[in-house]
């Protein structure tokens, strides 16, 4: 039983420190690759950038479910980070030789290797903890990941006018190598194994562990409405932010200062997730977000002002970050591996996406019939799609638990 403790404890730091670099590389990369591509391009390049994110990241998943079918999870979370610092390396060196589309490749390497570290970063968690667990310890991860992310997003506006938003970004570098050396060094305190070695790894595996899964079908379509909705709140916040501030340093501090306080809010959640869960229940929980958002886009779409639209902003990446991040991924921890690193994949990976290569198709469509200010009400309409499937998801996933995880 001590052990079993012990080995516990060292997994659960091992995830909060996991969790603190790497939303502390993220604080510097996202502020300074967004003002970036604001300066070469305008915000209307951003559909264009997020359908091809959605293309490539078919090729992500497939190459990402073959090789987490043939490592364990910590060792695939280590090679990953190192692929993408040697990518970055060379993105940054294209870039400072004059190649201007080269911003614009980081810009869609930046929506995917965020989204493959954090996919990763979850399977491990959902591998290794309990539900009972996960409500505790989940909040305190975020929380960790959060104090990394104001630390970094309040760090990197100073930095950027100091020394320039392109000498900020490379800072990343250093962040995904200590992500290398986390994975490495805490590679014994998760000994699960993969189901598959060498050449025997199936591609379509994902693809029939989503399909035949009831359970992940709805959360996929879920994450794909959410991501939508996620996806127009920031089409819209850049194109008020690129009116507002038009100097490009001072573009990435307020970048930063906001999702400074995206953390701030998400951590205050976070922090109050295990008491929240225990009060009110994880299904409950899962359905009151939608409400929430609504309640607060309501109030934009009334008075279209920059102060609100900041509140919107705000709200919709603290709770994801907070509340809907740690509920969905306890939703996972009573599935099978192949379910929670092959199907999740797909969902975590390649839904995300999608999702932004059906708002680029959108936006597209709007742009071109000059309708860009029904994005909003619109993004509103979904987030009662998003509660419909909340709803479907928490009465399946009561089915697969006992009452008192509910």
């Amino acid at each position: 039983m001590k052990n079993a403790k012990s080995i516990q404890f060292k997994q659960t730091v091992t995830l909060c420190f996991m969790g603190f670099f790497l939303i502390f590389g993220y604080a510097f990369a996202r502020p300074c690759i967004d003002s970036l591509f604001l300066e070469h391009y305008s915000s209307d390049a951003l559909p264009k950038a997020w359908l091809i994110t959605a293309f490539f990241g078919i090729f992500v998943i497939g190459i990402y479910n073959r090789f987490n079918q043939k490592y364990a999870i910590l060792s695939l979370y280590g090679r990953a980070s190192l692929v993408c610092a040697g990518i970055l390396i060379i993105l940054l060196a294209f870039y400072f030789a004059g190649f201007v589309p080269a911003i614009f490749i980081l810009y869609i390497w930046k929506e995917l290797y965020m989204v493959v570290l954090m996919e990763t970063y979850w399977s491990f968690a959902d591998i290794v903890f309990s539900i009972n667990t996960a409500r505790y310890t989940y909040g305190l991860a975020l929380a960790m990941s959060s104090i990394g992310g104001i630390i970094g997003n309040l760090v990197v506006g100073p930095f950027a006018r100091l020394f320039g938003s392109q000498v900020a970004l490379c800072s990343l570098i250093f962040f995904l190598l200590i992500g290398v050396a986390i994975a490495y060094l805490a590679r014994s305190v998760s000994d699960e194994k993969p189901k598959y070695a060498g050449d025997n790894a199936r591609v379509d595996l994902g693809i029939k562990t989503l399909w035949s899964s009831r359970y992940l079908v709805p959360l996929g379509l879920l994450v794909c409405t959410v991501q939508m909705v996620i996806g127009l709140i920031d089409y819209r916040f850049n194109t008020m932010l690129s009116a507002e501030f038009v100097n490009t340093d001072m573009r990435t501090q307020v970048l930063g200062q906001i999702h400074a306080a995206v953390n701030v809010i998400s951590i205050s959640i976070q922090l109050c997730t295990g008491p929240l869960l225990k009060l009110i229940g994880i299904s409950n929980a899962f359905k009151g977000i939608p409400f929430v958002l609504a309640a607060i886009m309501c109030s934009f779409v009334i008075m279209p002002h920059f102060a609100l639209m900041l509140g919107v902003k705000i709200s919709s990446k603290a709770l994801d970050y907070s509340l809907l991040r740690g509920v969905k991924e306890i939703l996972y921890i009573p599935l099978s591996r192949e379910e929670k690193t092959q199907g999740k994949g797909i969902i975590d990976i390649f839904m995300y996406r999608l999702a932004r290569g059906l708002i680029a198709l959108l936006l597209m469509a709007l742009i071109g019939c000059n309708l860009t200010s029904f994005v909003m009400p619109i993004a509103l309409g979904l987030v009662f799609l998003w509660l419909i499937l909340a709803i479907i998801i928490a009465k399946r996933y009561q089915g697969l638990v006992k009452p008192q995880d509910n």
